[in-house]
């Protein structure tokens, strides 16, 4: 209709048209440009979110929430966690767990992030562990929070790969298993997990539950040194001072000292370096 519009206006002879009629044809026309635009016809109502595919309305949610838009961004969040989008399920549980917009309600929490962990929603298994083991809107449970914690570990999270090494190397609900601690140590630390080169490190260096080998501690403890982790400098600096696992490297030790002196993240570390450069001298 508005191709043949045009037309005809272009083939009329030229009249002034009474202002009546051009308005007329004005509103027509508009009616006709707003029909046509996908943009327009597409977009939901102000507060359609179920108009929108359950992402999509996680996104606005999102942006209503960054906007500070609380009871809006609610409504859209809702009907993206309602329709089983898991990160909006998450964000939900989030919500009611620090009172964003809503009153704390930790048991809704638990709820809504159950439901998104079951999903292996990588944020909500980083939490729901924690719920039963500190008993946050369920029942504290060890058995449930390590089950949930594996998981998380079974997903390929390096940081809840550390943690379930860790768990598994103090014992907390059973005892430990320090063979099991390892390799989940060791998969952690390939995660980039600093903290879990030092752990794995030092029980190859010691044999804490497993053979020990030196060398591979060593190379452990380099992994975790060359990131900036402070134990992991001294530790490798005492190998290399003492040879063990790698030839004896006075110079390269007495350097990782000093890094481990310098650094202000671990003052523990610090002062030992600082007392290990005295005895050397260095």
């Amino acid at each position: 209709m508005l191709g043949l519009g045009l037309s005809l206006s272009l083939t009329l002879p030229p009249r002034r048209a009474p202002v009546k009629y051009t308005l007329l044809c004005l509103v027509l026309l508009a009616a006709g440009c707003a029909a046509t635009d996908p943009d327009l016809t597409d977009r939901p109502a102000a507060d359609a979110p179920d108009d929108l595919a359950p992402g999509a309305a996680h996104q606005r949610a999102l942006e209503l929430r960054d906007s500070n838009e609380l009871d809006r961004a609610l409504t859209w969040l809702y009907s993206a966690a309602a329709r089983g989008h898991a990160p909006s399920q998450f964000e939900l549980g989030l919500w009611y767990l620090t009172g964003r917009g809503v009153a704390v309600d930790e048991a809704k929490a638990a709820d809504w992030m159950h439901r998104a962990a079951q999903q292996r929603d990588r944020d909500a298994l980083r939490y729901v562990w924690q719920l039963h083991l500190f008993g946050r809107g369920v029942p504290r449970d060890l058995a449930l929070a390590r089950r949930w914690l594996e998981t998380g570990a079974q997903n390929g999270d390096a940081a809840l790969q550390y943690r379930l090494g860790v768990w598994l190397a103090e014992g907390v609900d059973s005892p430990p298993d320090k063979p099991a601690a390892w390799h989940w140590l060791a998969r952690a630390a390939d995660g980039g997990v600093v903290e879990a080169c030092y752990r794995a490190g030092r029980m190859l260096l010691e044999g804490d539950g497993i053979d020990a080998n030196e060398s591979a501690a060593v190379q452990m403890l380099r992994r975790g040194a060359i990131e900036g982790h402070p134990p992991c400098m001294l530790l490798l600096a005492d190998c290399l001072r003492d040879g063990r696992g790698v030839a004896t490297g006075l110079a390269e030790a007495l350097d990782w000292y000093r890094q481990a002196a310098r650094q202000r993240e671990n003052p523990d570390v610090a002062a030992a370096a600082k007392r290990r450069l005295a005895e050397l001298g260095g």
